[in-house]
């Protein structure tokens, strides 16, 4: 509770900068933070779907290999 306190009382004390960020610098760290949210929704995505594709192939009964098959044979 005190480390709290002092942590916030510290953070309240704490004078301005005065630091500018210019428009190119701003988009910049905007769109990295974008990029990075985006990089880590896909990974979650990614690791969830091959497992959640599998598990419906299983309860649907259609093996791999015959997907695999007929999208070979679609394609030609």
């Amino acid at each position: 509770m005190k480390f709290t306190f002092l942590l916030l009382a510290l953070i309240a004390m704490s004078l301005p900068a005065y630091g500018y960020v210019g428009p190119g610098s701003g988009l910049s760290a905007i769109g990295t933070v974008i990029a990075f949210l985006g990089a880590i929704i896909l990974m979650f995505f990614g690791l969830l779907w091959y497992p959640m594709k599998k598990i419906y192939r299983r309860i649907k009964g259609t093996p791999e290999e015959e997907t695999e098959k007929n999208k070979l044979k679609q394609e030609t």
